[in-house]
């Protein structure tokens, strides 16, 4: 939301961290907590209609699923929207954008599970973590800057033509 609201004043491709997000949503009305987790945001100011939400989306997606990779967790990708890991969603991503006249931005958002350790007994069979997967406690700010450096690259190629992204989408598409 606070991209939405300050994009004028922000940057292309600038990143906003929420430490603990309470009112966080998701696709549908869903409602986002986290505790332990990673919240956070890309403004794009770039963006046009042909390239919005879902391909940006998916472009978000294949970076976080390449930065579980780098880390040995081999997730999966379910679309449109939601990393899943041994059949749970460990992250989920949520484009919006504003319009002016024209599209003026997209954000990007993703909430990432990284070191909850119990979840509430509504979704305790729906969710995991990164910690209750591997047994080890994640540094958040480095995942932070993993995760926008992947998709740093990852935009600029799809920017210039290069949709090679799709294929790891299908070939690990849940």
């Amino acid at each position: 939301r606070y991209c939405l609201d300050n994009y004028k004043s922000l940057k292309h491709m600038d990143v906003v961290v929420a430490d603990r997000q309470t009112a966080g949503r998701g696709r549908l009305g869903r409602v986002w907590l986290s505790k332990d987790a990673i919240s956070m945001s890309v403004l794009l100011k770039d963006i046009n209609e042909k390239t919005a939400h879902n391909l940006v989306s998916f472009v978000m997606a294949v970076s976080m699923y390449n930065v579980l990779k780098k880390h040995n967790i081999l997730s999966s990708i379910k679309w449109p929207n939601d990393i899943i890991l041994n059949n749970k969603k460990i992250c989920g991503i949520l484009a919006q954008s504003r319009y002016e006249e024209n599209l003026a931005c997209l954000v990007i958002g993703v909430g990432l599970n990284t070191n909850t350790e119990q979840f509430d007994n509504s979704i305790i069979n729906k969710a995991t973590s990164l910690f209750l997967e591997t047994g080890i406690k994640y540094d958040n700010d480095n995942l932070i800057e993993e995760i926008s450096n992947e998709f740093c690259v990852l935009y600029q190629k799809f920017l210039n033509g290069d949709y090679s992204f799709i294929e790891i989408l299908r070939s690990n598409n849940y």
